[in-house]
């Protein structure tokens, strides 16, 4: 005789997800796959799966038998991959003026983007300010920017000059021309009182 085995799928609440005749193979068993546009749209859960067999040798007309069939639900997608930050950027470093004499003070000032750390020659500074310095010699200057991405940095010197001489003070009247006045006062001084006693 020939057998019939009708495979049905059925949900938690016991209504039919599929169903179809389980075809007989050269091994004697019975087999049926089922559709996997059926399958990719099971929620989790419990199924059952049950299998009506008739006319099967030495088996009882319309027997029925099922199995426990379990759908885990499948794992989240990955995150997209973060994007991968840029490194910062020194947008201006500069001293103002960049010469000074001794006693004299320059300003530095910069601006720094997308950093995570801002060093002045190893001091933590914000990201952009100024700072006011009166080195006595030559002096460099290095900004440091930094992130997780990476490092820049940049450098600057301020020259210190010594101040100019003083003047040299004004020259006064020459010994010759001193000595020309005083002897021109005597003569004037002689001639009037010879003036003077002819009267």
């Amino acid at each position: 005789e020939t057998a019939y085995v009708t495979i049905t799928l059925r949900d938690q609440a016991g209504n039919k997800v599929f169903s179809g005749t389980a075809s007989k193979t050269a091994t004697g068993v019975f087999s049926l796959t089922i559709p996997p546009d059926v399958t990719k749209n099971l929620a989790a859960g419990a199924y059952t799966i049950e299998a009506f067999v008739a006319k099967e040798a030495g088996l009882a007309f319309g027997m029925t038998s099922s199995v426990q069939l379990i759908v885990k639900a499948a794992p989240p997608p990955p995150p997209p991959p973060t994007a991968k930050a840029a490194p910062p950027t020194i947008e201006y470093f500069k001293a103002e003026p960049s010469t000074i004499q001794v006693g004299q003070s320059s300003t530095i000032s910069w601006s720094v983007k997308n950093a995570t750390s801002v060093k002045l020659n190893g001091e933590e500074v914000p990201a952009t300010g100024t700072k006011t310095v009166s080195p006595s010699t030559n002096t460099t200057y290095t900004l440091v920017a930094s992130n997780e991405a990476g490092t820049v940095s940049k450098s600057l010197t301020i020259s210190v000059v010594s101040p100019p001489p003083p003047p040299p003070p004004p020259a006064g009247p020459s010994p010759a021309l001193i000595g020309g006045v005083i002897v021109v006062i005597i003569i004037i001084a002689v001639l009037a009182w010879y003036l003077l006693k002819k009267k």
